[in-house]
């Protein structure tokens, strides 16, 4: 059995399953202490404080797909944005959470989501500034 790195506890969701399945094996091949959750991006704002309590992470991520809708136009426009919304929505409640004496890192988003809102929303990292398929 691999030993753990002393990396933190790492909560991943994310919205598509493929994905979620190839982050378990990435995790684990790495030795890292992670759990992975397939849950739609909708779904994330309204589970993601449970996970939090359950789990006490120090890193949370959110993944999935995104997209604009009208490309190339409304890059500001939240509705304009497949599953942005969902993330920031996400960071919102998570950062409602706190555990004492930590901080939890969050990185969230897809390609082509809208990064300034999540960044804006308190996300430390986000996905994708040049809005491409990163």
């Amino acid at each position: 059995k691999k030993e753990l790195i002393n990396t933190g506890k790492i909560l991943h969701l994310d919205g598509d399953k493929k994905y979620s399945d190839k982050a378990i094996r990435y995790y684990k091949k790495m030795g890292l202490n992670a759990v992975v959750k397939n849950i739609s991006e909708s779904k994330q704002p309204q589970v993601v404080r449970a996970l939090l309590e359950r789990y006490k992470p120090d890193i949370l991520i959110l993944t999935g797909h995104d997209g604009m809708i009208k490309k190339g136009t409304g890059f500001n426009d939240i509705y304009n944005y497949r599953n942005s919304r969902h993330f920031i929505n996400t960071v919102n409640e998570a950062r409602k959470w706190k555990q004492e004496g930590k901080d939890l890192a969050i990185f969230a988003g897809a390609c082509q989501s809208y990064y300034e809102a999540i960044i804006a929303a308190g996300a430390n990292f986000a996905s994708s500034p040049r809005k491409n398929n990163d």
